[in-house]
């Protein structure tokens, strides 16, 4: 009988609980994506989400995460391009990149409230990717895992990217269409 009572809360704690969190204070108005060619083994830097606290108090990240990273596009880093930055930078052919101003990890990043100072600009987030294959690597949305004070929270940001990969020796892609259906 203990062991059922103990699996169950288990089940619980990681899962259902999991599924209970709510997207908080962090979000954003901004609905869109990008097409971005670049060649086969050389990255990409995608930073176009970015997040706003509507609330009153510090969000502290926790990660950052792509929804539906799609097989043979490799994720090489993820980093928060903060306040201080110069400006938002969409993507980049290079990574690291020189546009990205204010590079800071992820975990423990403070977004302060839309409505002080510091979080006016919010956080820009900021992911490096390359791939080994040609082809067209697309994904519609990125997450956010955070916490003001003990409450944990969720939020998905509808921001795509398609990336496109040529082969050496061929180029950029002419054209690389952004995902639709946001």
């Amino acid at each position: 009988m203990g062991l059922a009572v103990l699996a169950a809360v288990a089940v619980w704690f990681f899962a259902i609980r999991d599924s209970e969190l709510t997207p908080g204070p962090l979000g954003s108005e901004d609905v869109s994506s990008v097409g971005v060619p670049q060649r086969v083994g050389q990255p990409v830097a995608f930073g176009l989400p970015q997040v706003f606290n509507r609330g009153d108090k510090d969000a502290i990240l926790e990660s950052i995460s792509i929804v539906g990273l799609p097989a043979g596009l490799e994720l090489i880093d993820a980093r928060i391009n903060g306040p201080e930055r110069k400006i938002n930078s969409a993507y980049d052919f290079r990574w690291p990149s020189p546009d990205y101003t204010d590079l800071r990890p992820v975990k423990g990043h403070r977004v302060a409230p839309l409505d002080s100072p510091t979080g006016e600009r919010g956080a820009e987030l900021v992911f490096a990717f390359r791939a080994d294959e040609p082809g067209r690597y697309t994904f519609k949305a990125v997450q956010v895992d955070y916490r003001v004070g003990d409450t944990r929270h969720r939020v998905r940001i509808r921001n795509g990217l398609s990336a496109c990969f040529t082969a050496p020796g061929s180029g950029r892609a002419p054209r690389c269409p952004a995902p639709t259906g946001l």
